[in-house]
């Protein structure tokens, strides 16, 4: 159900957007590698969904709609990041990062309908994961998730206790209870200012078809998938891909 302490405005945007790529994820298959579970991981992952919507502030002090920014944990550890970006002009924007505790990692383009897998033997997704008796501040592994955070304040975010951590210039919200779910995050960069806002907090298991790929989606490298062909990264990015790709 709506977290029922949103503005109505914004769930009808996500209302939506759900509506366009749930129409994208018909005909999906999953990988056999995201079926494997982390050990004793239901008691390790608080599962949860969280959807924002950004906007993007200029030095001038014009503000343009930013992107929509999905993130979802489930029990067993696979989680997903999707940025999905809707313009008044020009081309629209869909990718998700899908990581499983097996070690698999889906990149995709539900617009071009691209994917680009790979596996880690050693991948442990304890690294990944805040853990909320640490303020949000070290990952379930017990290393800081990140180098220079500063936890400054503590906060309430749409009615969930939140801890206030500055990386940078970048300030995010997190919700130890909901498993250091991210509420809201800004972005001071000097010539612009960006800020993400909830329109949906949901407890509980995500939806299936963020974790799912259609199976006529084009497996490519990399360079393809984000269009880096040239770029100085490039080489280095498919070489990775090619010497970890999961069987098939």
């Amino acid at each position: 159900m709506w977290n029922d302490r949103l503005d109505p405005t914004r769930r009808e945007l996500i209302v939506i957007g759900a509506l366009v790529v749930g129409a994208v994820l018909a005909s999906v298959t999953t990988h056999p590698l995201a079926q494997r579970p982390v050990a004793q991981a239901a008691s390790l992952f608080t599962p949860y969904s969280v959807i924002m919507v950004e906007s993007v502030e200029s030095s001038s002090g014009m503000t343009r709609p930013g992107a929509t920014l999905t993130e979802a944990w489930r029990s067993d550890g696979a989680h997903v990041s999707r940025t999905e970006h809707f313009p008044a002009q020009g081309r629209m924007n869909s990718q998700r990062f899908i990581s499983f505790a097996s070690g698999l990692r889906i990149e995709v383009d539900d617009i071009a309908e691209l994917k680009s897998s790979t596996i880690r033997a050693d991948y442990d997704v304890r690294r990944s994961a805040r853990d909320p008796s640490s303020d949000c501040l070290d990952s379930l592994s017990g290393r800081p998730i990140t180098a220079g955070q500063v936890l400054e304040e503590r906060a309430t975010i749409n009615g969930y206790p939140s801890v206030k951590i500055r990386v940078g210039p970048v300030t995010l919200w997190f919700a130890p209870d909901l498993g250091c779910a991210k509420l809201q995050q800004l972005g001071d960069f000097g010539t612009s200012k960006s800020r993400a806002f909830p329109i949906m907090i949901r407890p509980g298991e995500p939806d299936p078809a963020l974790f799912e790929v259609p199976t006529h989606y084009r497996e490519v490298a990399p360079s393809e998938l984000f269009g880096i062909a040239g770029h100085p990264e490039a080489a280095a990015r498919d070489a990775y891909y090619f010497s970890h790709r999961p069987p098939k």
